[in-house]
Order: structure tokens, then C-alpha cells, then sequence
């Protein structure tokens, strides 16, 4: 069972989901529940960029009503499959269809046997959801609620944070053991439906670094995390705005990430990929489109010490890759400081048009570069005559 909650405000749908977390064996997260991974489906699937559908109940039924949609069917057409569905489940798969056709919201429910136009809905567990409503309504929790951190980039707007505080409130309370594991976020941008990206420290008690990637105003703040032997794990939801057949997820405490792929048109189904740190799996997930909206492992760490170590054992190649590795995933100066390592690689092995151009580099990100660069040059010149 799982709980899924649908609402509109100022003409834009807002969808919060519960989804149980797939880990390794003998790995324990979030009520210490061990769950099958074909049963780790994402409750919520968006179709094309102006509908979204979201289940609770029988995988069978949700997954061969969501074959049969094809993407560019009417809102009427897509109920029409979704109540039979939900008919031919004796009514035990329940569905939500958000629709922002012609930029027009519309929320559908298909449960108790009927299809009803809604402001809101939700679908699942009931307990859970008057829970979440509880919370929405900021009455008084009934159990005291773990330390967390939550860190989001999109501006999703005001009911999105009240939506996903209760949704958090629900997954972390241990008597609701039928919603757990991670949240979905998912909202209109003005353009389409989107998955939105987030990391999530349950169980605040150490430091650790966080980057935007990707951007000219990046950034670097600390943020906390605790360790797995204290029963905490941060969650660091990967998107991809361009592809909705895939999505992903890495657990810091657990070193391994997850990948969801929708097969043949169906649910997004997790594939498990252990033993695995965040930026390696960001590696590994990437050529889906897939990306974190920002990371928490130091890149610059990371890369910048396996390539020192090449160096130091001359192993100059080695030491080249690891730096290049470290540029793709760093930012400003710590990248303007690999660029300079690099480059001090490339001196070995004699590839000078390769250091001219990474001092240059190197002295863009990081103009303390400077004196150092051209003093490297002057003596290599020096040297020649």
C-alpha cells in the first residue's frame, strides 16, 4: 500500500507519492522493511509533459492499463482505460490522472467504482492520509519527528513544500509502516510535468559538502548526514527533465543507487546498482540523461587525490584520467586547480600544446594560477634553448 496525493493551486497540479526503497541485502532503511524489488515500482508515471498518472494497488492491473496508453490520447480516453482497469481489479487498483491539456489542470480520480473531476485527491492508504492531512492542516503531530534536511532547487511553489513536509512526516512515522521508503515530487513547470529533484539527510548529525552541478552560479554549503550503524540514510534523487522513461536515486549510507526504467511504455521498475558511490553512479546513469540537480560527494577530493597518487607513481596516463574524471564533475576554482594538475601530467609526458591550453584554463577558474603557470612555462622555454 502506498499513498499518493493530487492538488492544484493558481491553475497548476502538485503530486507527492510514497515509493518503498529497493537496497541491498542485508540492508536495512526506513522501518527496517525488506521489499520485493519488482514491487518497488514509482506509483506516480508521467506519460508526456501535459499528463501524469499515478496508482495504488495491484501492480498487474496499473501496469497493463499504462501499456495501453500511448501518450497522445484525449483525457477521455485515458479515463476511459483507467476505469476499466480499475473495474477488472475489483476495484483494489485505484488511479489518479493529472492533466494539464491546453495548460488547462485537471484532476480525475477513479476509485469506488466511479470517475470524478476533483480539486484534489488521494489514493492509497487511508491511515496515511489522514495523517498528511493532519499535517497540511498543521495540527499537532503524534510522534516526535526525526532530524532531516531537505535540500530542492525547483521553485515549485509554497503547497509543494507543505505537500512534501507531510509526505516526509508520514514516510518517518513508524506507525504507518504501509508508506515508506522515498517521496516523488512531481509538478507542472508552465511547460510540461517534471520530476523533481531533491536530496533528502534523515538522521542530521555529521557534515557533508553539496554542489550544484551544471551551472555558472554554483555553489558550495554543508549540509548533514548521519551514518547507516545509526539507522540513517540521505536520499539523492536524480532527474531527467528531457526523458521520462528514466529516473534515479542514490543512498550515501548504502553506496548504491537505483534505476528506474519504464520498459515497453509500463511503470518505471528500479534496477539495483550496488556498491556504487554517488558521483560513480551518476557515471553509470548518465548516458539515460539522467542527473542530480546537485551532489554530495566531494569531487574535487575524490579525484584530486587518485590523481595524485597516479603521479606520485608515475603513472602519468592514469593520473591524466583521473583529473579529466575530476574536471567533468567540479566547478570554478577546484576545477580551475585540476586543470593546473593536469597539466603539470601532460609537462611528463610531453604534450605541450595540452598544457598550454589547461594553464590557460587553470588560470580562467583560478587566476591564483597566474604567477605559478608562467613560471612552469618560462623554465619548460628556458629549458629548451
Amino acid at each position: 500500500m502506498s499513498l499518493i496525493v493530487t492538488r492544484k493551486e493558481n491553475g497548476v497540479i502538485y503530486i507527492v507519492s510514497d515509493t518503498k526503497l529497493t537496497a541491498p541485502d542485508g540492508q536495512d532503511f526506513n522501518k527496517g522493511q525488506h521489499y520485493q524489488q519488482e514491487e518497488n515500482v514509482l506509483k506516480a508515471t508521467i506519460l508526456n509533459s501535459h499528463h501524469c498518472v499515478s496508482f495504488a494497488g495491484n501492480i498487474q492491473y496499473a501496469e497493463s492499463a499504462i501499456k495501453s496508453l500511448t501518450g497522445d490520447q484525449t483525457d477521455e480516453t485515458i479515463l476511459d482505460i483507467l476505469r476499466l482497469s480499475h473495474l477488472a481489479s475489483n476495484q483494489e487498483t485505484e488511479y489518479t490522472l493529472a492533466s494539464m491539456l491546453n495548460t488547462k489542470a485537471g484532476i480525475y480520480e477513479i476509485k469506488n467504482g466511479t470517475v470524478s473531476k476533483v480539486e484534489a485527491s488521494w489514493i492509497g492508504s487511508q491511515k496515511a492520509f489522514g495523517k498528511f492531512q493532519s499535517n497540511m492542516l498543521g495540527q499537532n503531530l503524534n510522534h516526535k519527528r526525526q532530524n532531516f534536511m531537505s535540500i530542492t532547487k525547483a521553485a515549485s511553489g509554497n503547497l509543494m513544500q507543505k505537500m512534501t513536509d507531510a509526505m516526509d512526516d508520514v514516510i518517518q512515522d513508524e506507525d504507518i509502516p504501509e508508506v515508506a521508503g522515498f517521496k516523488i515530487k512531481i509538478f507542472f513547470d508552465g511547460n510540461r510535468f517534471i520530476y523533481d529533484g531533491y536530496i533528502d539527510s534523515y538522521f542530521a548529525s555529521q557534515q557533508l559538502n553539496f554542489q550544484v552541478p551544471d551551472s555558472a552560479n554554483s555553489f558550495g554549503m554543508p549540509i548533514t548526514h548521519g551514518t547507516a550503524a545509526q539507522g540513517a540514510y540521505t536520499i539523492n534523487f536524480f532527474l531527467s527533465r528531457d526523458n521520462y522513461n528514466y529516473v534515479g536515486l542514490h543512498v550515501k549510507q548504502g553506496n548504491f543507487g537505483i534505476l528506474y526504467c519504464r520498459n515497453d511504455n509500463g511503470l518505471l521498475h528500479p534496477e539495483l546498482l550496488a556498491k556504487t558511490d554517488e558521483i560513480d553512479f551518476w557515471d553509470q546513469v548518465k548516458k539515460f540523461g539522467v542527473t542530480p540537480f546537485g551532489t554530495t560527494q566531494d569531487a574535487f577530493q575524490k579525484f584530486g587525490i587518485a590523481g595524485k597518487d597516479f603521479y606520485d607513481q608515475k603513472n602519468y596516463l592514469a593520473a591524466i584520467n583521473s583529473f579529466t574524471k575530476g574536471i567533468e564533475y567540479t566547478h570554478d576554482k577546484e576545477k580551475g586547480q585540476l586543470y593546473f594538475n593536469r597539466a603539470i601530467c601532460f609537462i611528463q609526458i610531453n604534450k605541450m600544446q595540452e598544457v598550454l591550453q589547461d594553464f590557460n584554463e587553470a588560470v580562467k577558474l583560478k587566476p591564483e594560477n597566474q604567477a605559478e603557470a608562467t613560471r612552469i612555462m618560462t623554465d619548460l622555454i628556458n629549458s629548451k634553448r
